[in-house]
């Protein structure tokens, strides 16, 4: 990074105001682990929000071309491929935990697994855009395995972003086939999953869900967190931890959970000197992102926006359901929306 700002002979890119404002929210995570519950896991959470706010500068001040950004999306959707392919080996070899599909590593967990690549399909439509008929095709059968490896990680939240990506998608192209197709799809999809969903939790009867009402329980432990720690919560990554104190009695848990919104993990975590910042980054992050897509109507600088602006929106509405404030993905997503808004500002 200090190498491509001293030889292009340019001043540090800040991307105000989200660089400015996620800076804002990684100090606020270092106060709170000073009073943390746990200092020692706030120490090393606040260590990965580190290198999560390193690389979303990397991509301010790196991909700051057109060319260099489609690359990183290219590195992205192609690199996608392979936890959504262990995936679907692992699903028809049977390597299943609890009747649901995953990877390894960061992809072990399949809502998290989902979720990354909910965000992906996004970035893949508008890489198609411009292409030949091959090129396109290509994406298209990578987009169709990203389909099928979200399915068989029966999340709920994850097929909730599916749709929801998949919906804004089709009502931002106007296009009353391409809607049309989407709707089959996801009608073949719910139908699919209806048959072969091998998760004990689905839909249905979700008053008497366990997994739905611990994470509603994740959620009302957070706020309490925040009640307790209005300044700066229980310290980063350490909801973890505080759960068992906020726990509603009488709830069945198999063990200690994390908060199961992202924008309650950030406020029991942080207090409301850490979720301010926070929600304005995702908040100015979406504006930037949907201005971008609407200033620049009919140009390539339009898909750009509108792709990244839907791949946000994958990650808010599975947000919802999943604690992901530490994860790589919103943090890439933001860095890749302010290098596109500089860029297009740039060749204006």
């Amino acid at each position: 990074l200090l190498a491509e700002r001293a030889f292009a002979r340019e001043s540090f890119e800040f991307a105000w105001p989200e660089g400015c404002l996620l800076l804002g929210f990684l100090g606020a995570a270092a106060l709170s682990s000073v009073t943390a519950l746990w200092p020692h896991l706030a120490a090393d959470s606040v260590s990965d929000l580190l290198k999560m706010t390193i690389v979303f500068f990397f991509i301010v001040n790196c991909a700051n071309t057109e060319r260099r950004l489609r690359g990183v999306m290219w590195i992205m959707v192609i690199g996608g491929l392979l936890p959504a392919a262990g995936t679907l080996r692992n699903y028809l070899q049977g390597n299943m935990v609890d009747g649901r599909a995953a990877w390894v590593g960061i992809f072990a967990n399949p809502n998290e697994l989902a979720y990354g690549l909910v965000i992906l399909l996004p970035l893949a439509a508008y890489l198609a855009t411009g292409l030949g008929l091959i090129p396109r095709l290509a994406l298209l059968g990578v987009a169709l395995v990203y389909v099928a490896a979200i399915l068989v990680t029966f999340s709920r939240g994850g097929v909730l972003g599916l749709g929801a990506v998949l919906g804004l998608y089709a009502w931002r192209k106007r296009s009353i086939l391409l809607q049309g197709l989407v709707a089959l799809l996801v009608v073949a999809g719910l139908i699919l999953a209806g048959r072969f969903w091998s998760r004990g939790e689905d839909f249905k009867n979700l008053n008497a869900d366990v997994s739905f009402r611990q994470r509603l329980a994740t959620s009302q432990a957070g706020l309490a967190m925040f009640a307790d720690h209005p300044l700066l919560g229980v310290g980063l990554g350490c909801s973890v931890i505080a759960w068992p104190l906020y726990a509603p009695e009488g709830l069945y848990t198999r063990g200690a959970l994390v908060t199961h919104n992202t924008f309650v993990q950030a406020l029991g975590e942080t207090g409301a000197i850490g979720f301010i910042p926070f929600i304005l980054f995702v908040g100015f992050g979406l504006y930037h992102a949907r201005k971008l897509a609407l200033e620049s109507s009919g140009s390539g600088s339009a898909n750009l926006g509108a792709g990244i602006e839907i791949a946000v929106w994958g990650f808010v509405v599975c947000g919802l359901s999943g604690g992901y404030v530490l994860t790589w993905f919103p943090y890439i997503l933001f860095g890749l929306a302010a290098s596109a808004r500089q860029i297009t500002g740039k060749t204006r």
